[in-house]
């Protein structure tokens, strides 16, 4: 596993040059360098224009100023004007970093209220370690435990306001997932299920131990009284694997039709209208690297699999009609 040049998450490295995790990361990048880019043309040619001496705009001392600047204030007048902040009881302008506490001061009574934010520590050196407390805790949730908006409100107990605790959120510098990626969580946790497609025959099927499954095709429900028959214990769209799609370099979720514990395998129904021979060897790859055993059932035809190198052959429609013909006699 590498890890992302920008926000240190760990990926596979199949995207790219597998230097960045995703397209979000890597565009990231080009823009800071491109701004970083154009800032140092700036300051090269503010340095190449003639230096000029003007008068403190407060105090009247002699100040060295580039380019065409008329107002200008000296150093000592500028170190004159910080105050001490009522926030971090720090000497410092409100200005020179609007990431911290003392420019986002307007959600103090948010943090006090529903975060434990000490209100004794306003003022004090520190204010600015409990607010980075609140922030690593909120950070957590988000990112590492994975829970939405709407989760984390009600673990804090802040009002159902999911706009407003966004804007809590970006005052305090937590990043947001992007919606491919909110979108890929919901399915991977099971929050969202993929809708059936309604030209296939679906529904529920309870199973001969007594569970109750919902089936997407007549074919996986051929399969499901197949296994019902042999007394096979299985479980139908169980779990969630992210794989990278080779085609379009981006990630997927792939949800295996049955899963039979007793032989570890993950079985995908599939008929000619669903197959995508591109995409089923991308999800056969991860399964045999996660250490199931895949299958795959073609038209009710059970294609024979070669794991090293992965590679199977798809008989022709024409094949298939033999194949069942031969089967009924």
């Amino acid at each position: 596993m590498k890890k992302c040049e920008l926000c240190g998450k760990e990926h596979d490295g199949s995207y790219g040059s597998g230097r960045f995790c995703s397209s979000s990361c890597a565009h990231s990048v080009a823009t800071l360098y491109a701004s970083s880019e154009i800032e140092k043309r700036k300051s090269d040619i503010m340095k190449n224009k003639p230096v000029r001496i003007i008068p403190c705009m407060k105090c009247g001392k002699p100040t060295e100023v580039h380019g065409t600047c008329m107002r200008i204030r000296c150093n000592e007048c500028i170190e004159k004007d910080k105050h001490v902040c009522k926030i971090c009881g720090k000497k410092h302008s409100i200005y020179d970093n609007k990431d911290s506490l003392c420019y986002h001061h307007k959600i103090l009574p948010a943090l006090i209220k529903y975060f434990g934010f000490e209100k004794e520590f306003i003022g004090t050196e520190y204010a600015i370690s409990e607010y980075q407390r609140i922030r690593y805790y909120l950070k957590e949730l988000y990112w590492v435990q994975k829970h939405s908006i709407n989760e984390i409100i009600k673990i804090v107990g802040y009002p159902n306001n999911p706009m407003n605790f966004s804007k809590i959120m970006n005052s305090l510098g937590i990043k947001r997932r992007t919606l491919s990626e909110a979108m890929i969580l919901d399915i991977s946790t099971g929050k969202r299920q993929i809708p059936g497609n309604d030209q296939f025959h679906c529904g529920y099927h309870t199973s001969w131990e007594g569970k109750r499954f919902w089936y997407r095709s007549s074919y996986e429900l051929d399969f499901c009284k197949e296994l019902d028959e042999k007394r096979i214990p299985y479980s139908v769209e169980e779990f969630r694997i992210q794989y990278h799609k080779s085609l379009d370099k981006s990630i997927h979720i792939a949800i295996p039709d049955f899963y039979l514990p007793q032989s570890n395998e993950l079985v995908e129904i599939k008929s000619t209208f669903t197959y995508d021979e591109c995409d089923m060897k991308d999800k056969i790859s991860q399964y045999v690297n996660l250490g199931y055993n895949p299958r795959l059932i073609y038209e009710h035809i059970e294609i024979p699999i070669t794991i090293n190198p992965i590679s199977w052959k798809i008989p022709s429609w024409e094949e298939v009609k033999v194949i069942l013909k031969n089967r009924k006699k």
